[in-house]
């Protein structure tokens, strides 16, 4: 890696505050890799190996429902995803797709996995972030959940808020799709 992906790194949230030496560690592990307008990145169910840092171009997550595509989230040049790999190596839960051309920096679950065996206070700095961001994450997907599906009242019934929802036919479809997600999650 070069002076230059020290720079690009030290601009990104994750990196932030990481003394030269460790960023140093993780500059050695990282891999470029580069993929093409519409090629698979990871499919949903895979083995997640590795989180991603894209230095170029765009990336999709997006959940298969039957025949369709749901997208969930879009990154952009300096964010990271595919970060759960790295926390317990499960299946994907998504996959992943370049939507242009993208130049991405690849870093090994092995890899991270042999730096937090080594105690090395890099691997807590960047546990630490992707706790962070993953707790934003699910924060902002409750707030969608709410916005998609709730269009009735709440209650306060003595404990935490129950919501009941309304649904017309136009809705039924998408809910559909969206509860079978949520069950397929919650395995």
């Amino acid at each position: 890696m070069t002076v230059n992906s020290y720079d690009f790194l030290n601009d990104i949230p994750l990196f932030k505050g990481i003394p030269q030496d460790q960023m140093m560690d993780i500059l050695r592990m990282l891999r470029p890799v580069s993929f093409k307008a519409g090629e698979l990145i990871f499919r949903q169910g895979e083995e997640g190996r590795a989180a991603f840092v894209i230095q170029s171009g765009a990336v999709e997550i997006f959940l298969q429902a039957d025949r369709e595509a749901i997208v969930l989230a879009r990154f952009q040049s300096g964010e990271l995803f595919g970060e759960l790999a790295l926390i317990d190596g499960s299946p994907r839960s998504a996959g992943a797709r370049a939507m242009t051309n993208c130049e991405i920096l690849c870093l090994d679950k092995s890899e991270f996995d042999f730096l937090r065996g080594q105690h090395q206070p890099v691997a807590f700095h960047l546990l630490r972030q992707f706790s962070d961001e993953l707790c934003a994450r699910i924060r902002d997907t409750n707030e969608q959940i709410d916005q998609l599906l709730v269009h009735g009242k709440s209650e306060q019934r003595g404990g935490p808020i129950v919501t009941s929802a309304r649904k017309d036919q136009q809705d039924a479809s998408s809910s559909n799709i969206f509860k079978r997600w949520i069950s397929k999650l919650s395995k």
